[in-house]
């Protein structure tokens, strides 16, 4: 299991100048996308994929109540279609402070062992 903490406290991390960005305030920053990708290149069946399958735990953050509409509708935009291709599914739950998504992809068959941890904070 493997757990990633993301706080950044100004955009781009402060790398830009702050003629360019300074402020999550600043009116471009409100909206964010989150999401996560199972990067796998040529697969070509069951034997190429990891066998134990992957689970992705996403939390967001906030300080203020309400302070983000929650997107609750979690989809996948890729679905594989290789023989032997694992199966997925993404739940969803979420408070006024604080939204989970689970993201989980295994075989039927198989138990998994593999997992993710990535958390998010405004």
């Amino acid at each position: 299991e493997r757990t990633s903490v993301l706080k950044v406290f100004q955009p781009y991390m402060g790398l830009l100048p702050e003629d360019e960005t300074k402020s999550w305030s600043e009116a471009t920053y409100n909206k964010c996308d989150v999401n996560s990708c199972w990067e796998l290149y040529g697969i070509k069946d069951r034997n190429n994929y990891p066998s134990t399958g992957s689970t992705y735990h996403m939390r967001i953050s906030v300080k203020e109540e309400n302070a983000i509409n929650w997107v609750t509708n979690w989809t996948e935009n890729e679905k594989p279609t290789c023989p032997g291709h694992p199966y997925s599914s993404i739940s969803e739950s979420h408070s006024p402070l604080k939204q989970d998504i689970i993201w989980n992809i295994s075989y039927r068959d198989t138990r998994r062992k593999s997992s993710y941890s990535i958390n998010y904070f405004r």
